[in-house]
């Protein structure tokens, strides 16, 4: 077989992958690997026999959370061209564990403040209804120690239940001032 030159491409991959846009994460790695595991580019401080373990404990599951030097990583094996080679991608899983703790941390206290908010504003109605029907006992009070006591007319003019029980008790008061008078 007669050769005239030998092509050999080089491709920073990480930098492919940051131009991308992939993954904003700081300890984010991508590392091209052959069906073997051993690193075709560069794979910055870890070492070919890191990678290749990484690979090792991967490759069959495809992702996993692996462990190299008492480390644990989160890391996923794309492969490419009929299993000749692949991506391996990875990073730090205390820092994915981090990330998602703050994020629980986050969702705990956004929900702690819309249950004190839900208590004020339950507070905040329940108090208002009460002192409204406060105000229709202490008529009913009234009405019972002196049948001819003022109307309860303070929240006659209102539209909605409240303001059409008062109306009722008004309309009540009416009648048995009427049927005693008779």
């Amino acid at each position: 077989r007669d050769t005239l030159a030998t092509l050999i491409i080089n491709i920073d991959i990480a930098s492919l992958i940051r131009d991308t846009g992939v993954s904003e994460q700081k300890n984010f790695r991508c590392v091209l690997v052959d069906g073997e595991g051993n690193s075709l580019s560069d794979s910055g401080e870890y070492t070919n026999a890191q990678i290749k373990s990484i690979y090792q404990q991967i490759k069959d599951e495809r992702f996993a959370v692996a462990s190299i030097d008492g480390n644990q990583y989160f890391a996923v094996y794309q492969e490419e061209n009929n299993e000749e080679w692949g991506y391996v991608y990875f990073t730090e899983y205390d820092e994915i564990f981090r990330e998602i703790n703050n994020n629980l941390k986050r969702v705990v206290l956004v929900c702690g403040i819309c249950v004190l908010l839900i208590v004020i504003l339950n507070s905040f109605f329940t108090r208002d209804i009460l002192s409204r029907f406060g105000g229709l006992i202490q008529a009913f009070q009234a009405f019972a120690e002196d049948i001819s006591h003022p109307r309860a007319q303070e929240h006659s003019g209102r539209k909605d239940e409240i303001g059409t029980l008062y109306q009722q008790f008004d309309l009540m008061q009416e009648k048995v001032a009427r049927h005693i008078r008779e």
